[in-house]
């Protein structure tokens, strides 16, 4: 039987960026890290999420889920909060909190956007200056869907792979070649609010996803701050993003 287009999902595919407060260090060293995966793992059996793939870095992480939308909010909450847990045992001269505030949770619009949120992700060690190629870095997803690393259970990398026919040389060409139109929206997303934004009510002339998406997109206001402006809920503003 074949797999449910995207967009006749309930809820969709989410890429999640998780940043460490104060830009601290988020993993010290491997022992961090696998923590991490081993407690992403449990969240993906315990909130029934997929994993596409995932960066860590030093004082963040990427994800590309799928979650329904009621699900993502707890189930980032239980991860995090058992991995900051985790954290300041290890490290007790570290005293309060381990992340940033929420993360942040950008839905996925179209098929579009969730490859090139695909792409940037496995990207992310190159435009950070921490790796020479996507291959050369360890703690992402991109060696495994490529089956140079043992699988990794926590990713579901035949969904990935779908997307290129089941070759892997297609994905890995895919990674390597240009960036889609969309790549400069996600990097603006990630990297947060600019200087000198306008006020929230000067963007959101009207609720159209045109307003929404450049409030979101272009200057980093957060879903919440978009539902509150606009006097809806958050699932209503991601849902109108995304396109659902």
């Amino acid at each position: 039987m074949p797999r449910p287009r995207r967009s006749d999902l309930p809820d969709g595919a989410f890429h999640v960026i998780a940043h460490a407060v104060a830009c601290e260090a988020l993993f010290y060293d491997d022992v961090d890290r696998k923590r991490y995966l081993g407690l992403l793992q449990q969240t993906v059996e315990r909130y029934g999420w997929t994993v596409f793939t995932f960066v860590l870095m030093s004082n963040h992480v990427h994800l590309l889920v799928q979650a329904t939308t009621d699900a993502l909010s707890g189930a980032l909450w239980w991860l995090h909060s058992r991995y900051a847990r985790h954290f300041l045992d290890r490290h007790p001269p570290r005293r309060g909190h381990v992340f940033e505030g929420r993360p942040k949770t950008l839905p996925i619009k179209d098929d579009r956007y969730w490859l090139a949120v695909l792409r940037y992700i496995a990207n992310n060690p190159v435009l950070a200056g921490v790796s020479s190629t996507p291959l050369a870095y360890r703690w992402s997803a991109h060696r495994a869907i490529l089956g140079i690393a043992p699988s990794m259970p926590v990713i579901d990398s035949a969904e990935v792979l779908d997307w290129f026919g089941g070759e892997r040389s297609r994905y890995e060409a895919f990674v390597a070649g240009t960036d889609p139109r969309e790549h400069e929206d996600i990097r603006r997303w990630v990297e947060g609010a600019r200087p000198g934004r306008p006020p929230l009510p000067e963007i959101l002339v009207d609720d159209s996803v045109t307003s929404i998406r450049a409030a979101h997109l272009e200057w980093g206001y957060s879903l919440r701050a978009i539902a509150a402006a606009l006097g809806c809920s958050h699932p209503t503003v991601a849902s109108r993003l995304s396109g659902r």
